[in-house]
């Protein structure tokens, strides 16, 4: 805990708890991230990511827009989207 004071309050405070990545977090995140390097040409792949009921679903969506950032972008950008992705998806 970390003593804060304010006003003469003592105040204690814990430090947060490390979050869980959730499908509904991995699906946003990998929404936005395909926007920012995609454009307006990632909204069909967004949309598949986002409609993904599933990991299985997800991760297929996850795999045909890497193969697109590789086309587009080259092979280190699709390796940076991937690795990117699996910071903030569940383990399945």
């Amino acid at each position: 805990p970390v003593p804060l004071y304010r006003f003469g309050w003592h105040i204690t405070c814990t430090a947060a708890l490390p979050v869980q990545p959730t499908l509904d977090g991995a699906r946003r995140f990998t929404t936005r991230l395909l926007t920012e390097l995609l454009g307006p040409m990632a909204e069909a792949l967004c949309v598949k990511i986002e409609t993904a009921r599933d990991m299985t679903e997800f991760i297929a969506a996850v795999k045909r827009a890497r193969d697109i950032v590789r086309e587009l972008k080259g092979q280190a950008a699709a390796a940076q989207f991937i690795e990117q992705i699996e910071a903030h998806t569940p383990p399945t």
